[in-house]
């Protein structure tokens, strides 16, 4: 069995989240079904940072229902944590959050391409205190 730390992440942890791995984020569905995507993230202090067009279901739900849980994993090592989300940022802000995604992930070139996709977006970046973490007994 795996316990819950309350919010705190340990150096391993940290260590883990700030590799450039994709997450899996759950949303709640307006049914109470999880909804999941495969997201960028990045880890800014002891909150998530995420991006995504505004026009995505887990927008809707998180207008609705700010909590959210991400796993991030690597074969059988993994840390999840979760949270209420909170839109943080639109306009020029989200576009610039998610170009430092972009690169953080893909590199300046490729980031700088994408740009003129993500420009043709409502772009919204939301965040989140990790109130839980839980981890794969390596990462504890």
């Amino acid at each position: 069995m795996i316990d819950p730390q309350m919010g705190v992440l340990n150096d391993k942890q940290r260590e883990f989240l700030g590799a450039p791995r994709f997450g899996a984020l759950a949303t709640v569905n307006p049914d109470g079904t999880p909804h999941l995507t495969v997201m960028w993230y990045a880890l800014d202090g002891d909150e998530i940072m995420f991006n995504t067009a505004r026009e995505r279901r887990k927008t809707y739900d998180l207008v609705r229902d700010g909590r959210v849980s991400l796993l991030v994993f690597e074969d059988y090592r993994f840390v999840r944590v979760s949270g209420v989300a909170r839109e943080t940022a639109t306009g020029e802000a989200a576009l610039a959050e998610i170009h430092r995604l972009a690169v953080r992930y893909d590199g300046e070139e490729s980031a700088r391409r994408a740009m003129d996709r993500f420009r043709t977006q409502e772009r919204v970046s939301y965040r989140f205190a990790i109130r839980h973490v839980y981890a794969s007994a390596d990462l504890r």
